[in-house]
């Protein structure tokens, strides 16, 4: 088995993939790279992503050293990664890592000068300057910026830039005239008469074929990884995994996102062997790459490369997870018989599963006062619901303990396990038989509650949730009426009031809603689901706090309230 040359005595014991986590968390990837024995000789070797990521970690500055040991291919890989947005070039990104160039010298700078696009290099300098061909035109009096002449007289740049800015650029003109005279001058020329908008085009179609080698395609391909597939068309000895292509490696700074403790980076541990684990890890750069495509994020963007790596490898986790049935050294073996991007798709479908369930309860089960809203749930269901309809499904952590104000909920995050996705299932049945109950179980129909009845009351649509319509019924018992959806006058909510023993319900007032509501239930012959009297004990508590606002402003009270005296016989 391939070692790594970075192992030593203490780190055998640990696995070859939580060896490079562990190094990872102690220092910066370019520190290693720099400490190793011979740089010079290992940089050309590392995996663009790698080496790029490994600069950005520390800043293109602060990477120079990496950065003069690179070669021109690797560079021009930095500049394909970092100087576009979609099939725009972005100048302000090509500066830092030409100015970077700049500073090693005429030579390493025409090295790698000469291995770019020589579309996207006459473009740069298209955006820094008006150049004028001396031996065809004249320029004009006043320069926009400053003047300054190509060493051969040939050209007259008008520099746009001020300050160091402007002086970047003429240096760097001044180090490739001394490297190559000839290149410099077909720069400029190119510069100068080629059309701004075929120079663009042209350099895009270079860079995409470049980066669809990485996994970059084009948008609408990439968007195939999350086409729903079957978990059941999977099988975990199918076969189908990626051959090693290439020398491309997930870049450790981002394999320190998918975690040890995640089901995915339990079953990279059982993995022994290096060139296996290798494969892996290109196979994973291909996925997070096209999520990355997919979700139009840009390759320059670090925290959306780590935003990305956690979602793939939650997916993953979770395709994973079903296909191994839990076990984390069967998923070692799954790995090296599935392609990754099909256990991806079958960890998205898992999600895609709860997202149409939780479209189907919006349409179809009485949740809202609005259609195509959930406005009458209440913390958590009203998150989980809201992260399930979500573009690309989100787990709501308001699931994980505890609640926050309405709408507030706890935060959003990736899927990382069947669990997650089992709870969410639930909780959206849960929202999908509360209403029912609430219907069927308390009398309450929704026509009670629709336009033509809201125009009577003085609650507004967007405050009346579950819990508001059962408090109601709750405070219409405390009044000794039946628990029924009669909206209450003022006078009401002060007499309802009474019931407080100080700051809270009596434990009898809470004794006797109790029975009420299970009379309710029994009389309408429906029985009472198991979480039941969860939910009872937070519309009670629903009402305990209404009635507290209620006893000194009743018009404040969280209740559904009439905008009239409302006569009763």
């Amino acid at each position: 088995m391939a070692t790594d040359p970075h192992d030593d005595e203490g780190i055998i014991p640990l696995s070859r993939y939580r060896a490079q986590l562990s190094r990872a968390r102690t220092r910066h990837r370019a520190d290693e790279i720099l400490d190793h024995p011979d740089p010079s000789q290992l940089v050309p070797t590392l995996p663009l992503q790698d080496l790029y990521y490994a600069i950005r970690e520390v800043g293109i500055v602060s990477g120079h050293g990496l950065l003069a040991l690179a070669t021109p291919a690797q560079v021009r890989g930095f500049l394909d990664l970092d100087a576009w947005e979609r099939d725009q070039f972005v100048p302000e990104r090509a500066a830092p890592w030409l100015d970077a160039l700049t500073d090693l010298g005429p030579e390493a700078l025409l090295r790698a000068v000469a291995a770019l696009d020589p579309e996207m290099v006459a473009l740069w300098i298209q955006r820094q300057a008006r150049i004028y061909d001396l031996e065809q035109e004249a320029p004009p009096d006043e320069p926009e910026g400053h003047y300054c002449p190509t060493p051969d007289s040939f050209f007259l740049l008008d520099v746009l830039g001020a300050n160091e800015d402007g002086k970047r650029l003429e240096r760097f003109i001044d180090w490739l005239y001394r490297a190559d005279l000839l290149f410099a001058r077909q720069a400029i020329m190119a510069a100068r008469w080629e059309l701004p908008a075929d120079l663009e085009e042209h350099a895009y179609r270079w860079r995409s074929g470049r980066m669809a080698d990485l996994g970059y395609v084009d948008y609408y391909e990439a968007l195939e990884i999350y086409r729903f597939l079957d978990p059941a068309s999977v099988r975990p000895d199918e076969g189908t995994a990626e051959a090693r292509g290439g020398s491309d490696t997930m870049p450790v700074e981002l394999m320190v996102q998918v975690g040890e403790a995640s089901f995915l980076g339990r079953a990279l541990a059982q993995v022994g062997d290096a060139a296996e684990l290798d494969r892996l890890s290109g196979a994973l750069l291909q996925v997070m790459n096209r999520v990355m495509s997919a979700d139009r994020v840009e390759p320059a963007d670090v925290d959306g490369a780590e935003e990305a790596m956690r979602r793939a490898g939650a997916c993953i986790g979770l395709g994973l997870e079903l296909l191994a049935k839990g076990d984390a050294a069967r998923a070692a073996e799954v790995l090296h018989q599935v392609a990754l991007s099909r256990v991806f798709r079958v960890g998205f479908s898992l999600t895609l599963k709860l997202q149409r369930a939780a479209e189907a309860l919006v349409q179809h089960a009485w949740v809202s006062l609005v259609p195509g809203e959930a406005t009458l749930l209440e913390p958590p269901l009203v998150e989980v619901l809201a992260a399930a309809r979500r573009p690309r499904p989100l787990y709501a952590t308001a699931l994980d303990g505890g609640e926050g104000p309405r709408g507030a909920g706890k935060g959003e995050r990736p899927f990382v396990s069947l669990a997650d996705v089992a709870r969410t299932a639930a909780a959206l049945e849960e929202a999908a038989e509360i209403g029912e109950l609430i219907r069927r179980g308390l009398g309450v129909e929704p026509r009670l509650l629709g336009p033509e009845a809201r125009a009577a009351l003085r609650t507004p649509a967007e405050a009346i949730t579950f819990g508001t319509v059962v408090a109601t019924l709750a405070a219409n018992a405390l009044l000794e009426r039946p628990p029924a959806l009669v909206p209450l006058s003022l006078a009401d909510v002060s007499a309802a009031a009474r019931a407080l023993d100080g700051n809270r319900l009596s434990a009898g007032a809470r004794g006797r809603l109790q029975r009420t509501f299970a009379a309710r239930l029994a009389e309408r012959e429906v029985e009472a689901p198991p979480w039941w009297e969860r939910w009872l004990g937070r519309w009670v508590d629903h009402l305990e706090e209404a009635l507290l606002v209620g006893a000194h402003h009743p018009e404040a009270a969280n209740l559904v309230t009439s905008a009239a005296p409302v006569v009763r016989s």
